[in-house]
């Protein structure tokens, strides 16, 4: 849950933060314009939100994390569901000695927490990471779509499955989802085939693969 009020002024004000009149300007603001006050107090430049971040760690007592400043591998966002990350505002950013580290902006949050454990079969424990912060890395949950559907055609074909083609599709169809394209597009050439997504009116490669590589699929 958000802290409420009275849980934000001991972290923001009391810990220096903002002043007792800005804090009580942003709480009226936010009536008004149904924005927290953290993000109205960030939206009037009188706090950075790595520094709203680090002193709601600092209520929560847990560490904090700024996610811009660290490299996340590509294993960790395998862990979870992208749905599941995005519903609950966590990301796994770490495992260390067995620990798996989980950026969230919830840390008092046990129940998900238990849940995570339970899932992963080993210890979790929490970083603060601010809701912006979780919510702009989100994309770290997306796969290169050109790698992933060649990989398909590769894997299949060489297990001799014919129904690589609906794991194909189903990964086109999932990648345009997730880019809000309107349009998909599949162009095959001579040697090759494009599929192509209209996003706001323009048209992107999303991948492009030689059409033997499809060929062998479907007939595997």
């Amino acid at each position: 849950m958000p802290l409420s009020k009275e849980q934000l002024h001991e972290a923001l004000v009391e810990r220096g933060g903002v002043t007792e009149e800005q804090f009580q300007e942003a709480a009226t603001a936010k009536e008004a314009s149904h924005v927290e006050i953290d993000q109205v107090l960030v939206s009037r430049g009188l706090l950075k939100d790595e520094q709203v971040g680090q002193l709601i760690a600092w209520y929560y007592d847990v560490p904090f994390v700024n996610l811009r400043q660290i490299h996340i591998l590509e294993e960790m966002t395998e862990l979870l569901p992208e749905s599941f990350a995005r519903a609950h505002h966590i990301l796994p950013v770490e495992e260390e000695k067995g620990i798996v580290q989980i950026a969230t902006a919830t840390p008092d949050d046990l129940i998900i927490k238990s849940l995570l454990e339970k899932y992963l079969r080993k210890p979790v424990t929490y970083m603060y990471a601010t809701k912006r912060d979780l919510n702009n890395h989100m994309y770290l949950f997306r796969r290169d779509p050109s790698v992933v559907i060649k990989s398909l055609l590769e894997k299949q074909k060489g297990l001799g499955l014919g129904a690589s083609m609906i794991d194909v599709v189903n990964a086109i169809i999932d990648f345009a989802y997730q880019s809000g394209a309107s349009d998909i597009h599949i162009e095959p050439e001579d040697d090759y085939t494009v599929v192509r997504y209209r996003i706001d009116g323009i048209f992107m490669i999303l991948s492009k693969f030689l059409l033997k590589t499809m060929k062998l699929s479907l007939h595997a």
